[in-house]
């Protein structure tokens, strides 16, 4: 007994984290992958339909059919909210220009956070489980030790087991840790392919209302 809490009691703890953190990574990365995949053929097709499409409004029902994932809808309604229906002096369309402008960046950051959803999780998991597997080792070791004073030296042949049973949760914690890193980095690169489509997509549609203004 260690602290109050015996070995059987928090290995079953460690182990049931470890558990945890085990599906939902795993959940994480399945959903990911495919959501990468569907996003990495979208949103190509989905750019190259916009600006081939003369037509604003027809331009932006080819992105309801293109773009499943959603990544670019957000940029094009913020560069085409609240556009003035008449003419306006200079001063007033320089303003709006640059307000959608300013919209345009927010929906990107949010476009980008939506791009990145999962990494975090992985990261951590990766980070945490060989820690918590070698907490419920050394914990284990711990509460073993202090019965070894008390014991006969046959008593090992009883302790073998339970001690190889606590050294498992080390390994466990690093069968977890394994595959979240590697998709993280796995990830990381497409992810940031995606991320830089975007953003070369919002810049265009920056330039795009610049040229709009000058105009």
């Amino acid at each position: 007994m260690l602290f109050g809490l015996s070995e059987t009691a928090l290995t079953a703890g460690v182990a049931g984290l470890l558990w945890v953190l085990s599906v939902s990574s795993w959940v994480v990365i399945v959903y990911k992958t495919w959501w990468i995949w569907r996003a990495l053929q979208d949103v190509p097709a989905a750019q190259q339909a916009y600006w081939q499409t003369p037509d604003p409004v027809q331009a932006q029902q080819v992105l309801v059919m293109l773009d499943r994932q959603a990544l670019l809808r957000p940029l094009v309604g913020a560069a085409c909210a609240s556009q003035p229906s008449s003419p306006a002096g200079l001063e007033r369309r320089a303003h709006e220009a640059a307000r959608r402008q300013r919209q345009v960046v927010q929906s990107l950051r949010q476009v980008c956070q939506q791009v990145q959803w999962g990494q975090p999780w992985l990261a951590c998991v990766a980070s945490v489980a060989p820690f918590l597997g070698l907490l419920g080792t050394v914990w284990g070791l711990l509460d073993a030790m202090t019965t070894l004073p008390d014991a006969s030296t046959g008593a090992w042949e009883a302790w073998v087991p339970a001690l190889s049973h606590t050294l498992q949760l080390t390994a466990v914690g690093l069968c977890v840790a394994v595959p979240a890193v590697m998709a993280h980095h796995l990830m990381a690169n497409r992810l940031n392919m995606l991320q830089q489509s975007l953003e070369d997509f919002a810049a265009d549609l920056i330039e795009h209302l610049h040229s709009g203004q000058d105009a």
